[in-house]
């Protein structure tokens, strides 16, 4: 593609986040737990803040990593006390994620109200880490899973938890490294397995793209209004490809079951609705703490394509297509500059119209012919544009001036974002 940006601008953010796989007792793959690493070294620095590790989780590392091809296969997803009180956790879909509670969690009577109003709500919960404390008895009778650290305990203290629990909720043994701590925790009732003995973590990488703070505060603004209005929210998050991107590639990931793919902003606010969007923008936020600068050229640039090719569709330039999929046309367009990769490769997140998908990637089209003549404006490459304008009755002027406008919009736009 056509771009006034040098090709090797590193503007994204990278992503990394971890898999293990949890076994049931005949061995079939029973889900995941999906762990954030802090680089390509397959482990977490013990620098790392734990509610930037799970959000960087819940808003990125779903959507990068294939862990659930089966629909019946669930996911695992820590949550440190903080977030949990937070209602963090309301940003995921209860039927395919499970709440891990993190083993430095308090029971006290705040954290308690915060469980069980994730158990009322109908997330599926998990005691991690647990290794016989009755101080978390409590705990216990109200979540649906409880993974005892064999690891850490003698065959004794294995049979013993055993013993005592294996009756109130289901047991998932964790750190299973030997055929005979696996042998034995089944023996006692255990029905859950993860660990070395089967597999151990796989990493998967990414990218994503930083969005603005200030932006983030509009929209939970908006969301916090009574009168939520979707619309406007969809405008909102569309002024933004960042988070336009993140939120395409998180509603068609296999986070959700869809029938079908959801191919624009407005439709995923719709299927989200407000609350679970307000968390999941809140948990955003949290992974937006480091400076972008150098995005600020590129990505005002989409969205000013994104606006000239909407006003051009609504002008009644750019025959059927509609003006919502150009805009899109427009505001993905520098995606392959902002994540460092082929547009071929990051199209298959995005779930667009089958046309706007071709465009993106260099294909002839009359949506791809747009995108390169508003690149020639947007150059000042007005020879290309005269050409590719020969023979139509649209004039140059027309289209300066709807640059214009757009330049205009887009500026009010980001001003504050």
């Amino acid at each position: 593609m056509k771009s006034s940006h040098p090709p090797h601008t590193t503007l994204y953010k990278p992503v990394f986040v971890a898999r293990q796989a949890i076994y049931q007792e005949d061995q079939k793959l029973w889900g995941h737990e999906l762990l954030f690493r802090s680089g390509n070294a397959n482990s977490m620095s013990p620098d790392n803040d734990p509610e930037m590790a799970t959000a960087s989780v819940i808003t990125d590392g779903l959507a990068i990593s294939e862990v659930r091809r089966d629909p019946d296969h669930k996911v695992l997803i820590n949550f440190p006390p903080r977030l949990l009180l937070q209602d963090g956790a309301f940003a995921l879909p209860k039927d395919t994620c499970i709440i891990e509670i993190l083993e430095t969690i308090q029971p006290e009577p705040e954290t308690i109200n915060a469980i069980r109003r994730l158990k009322e709500a109908g997330y599926t919960l998990a005691l991690d880490d647990f290794t016989g404390n009755p101080a978390f008895d409590v705990l216990i009778d109200i979540v649906d899973i409880v993974k005892v650290d064999v690891l850490e305990l003698s065959p004794t203290q294995i049979i013993c938890i055993g013993q005592k629990y294996a009756g109130r909720s289901k047991l998932l043994a964790e750190k299973v490294e030997t055929d005979l701590v696996h042998s034995l925790t089944r023996s006692l009732g255990f029905t859950l397995f993860q660990g070395f003995y089967f597999s151990k973590p796989i990493m998967e990488t990414g990218r994503t793209i930083p969005t603005g703070s200030i932006m983030h505060l509009r929209l939970i603004n908006e969301l916090n209004a009574p009168d939520c209005d979707l619309n406007s929210l969809s405008r909102l998050i569309s002024q933004d490809p960042g988070l336009s991107y993140r939120l395409l590639k998180y509603i068609n990931s296999a986070a959700y079951t869809f029938n079908a793919r959801v191919e624009s902003i407005s439709a995923a606010v719709i299927l989200m609705g407000c609350e679970p969007l307000r968390h999941w923008l809140m948990v955003v936020g949290l992974t937006n703490l480091i400076s972008h600068d150098k995005a600020q050229d590129v990505l005002s640039c989409s969205v000013i394509r994104g606006r000239f090719l909407e006003l051009a569709c609504e002008a009644g330039l750019i025959g059927s297509t509609k003006p919502g999929s150009m805009f899109m046309l427009g505001l993905f367009s520098s995606l392959d500059v902002i994540l460092n990769q082929s547009m071929e490769h990051i199209v298959p997140h995005l779930a667009l119209n089958e046309t706007i998908e071709k465009a993106l990637c260099g294909q002839r089209n009359q949506a791809r012919n747009w995108l390169d003549l508003t690149l020639a404006i947007e150059t000042g490459d007005w020879a290309t544009v005269t050409a590719t304008l020969r023979g139509s009755k649209i004039k140059e002027n027309q289209l300066a001036s709807l640059h214009a406008r757009a330049t205009i919009w887009a500026r009010e736009i980001l001003v504050s974002s």
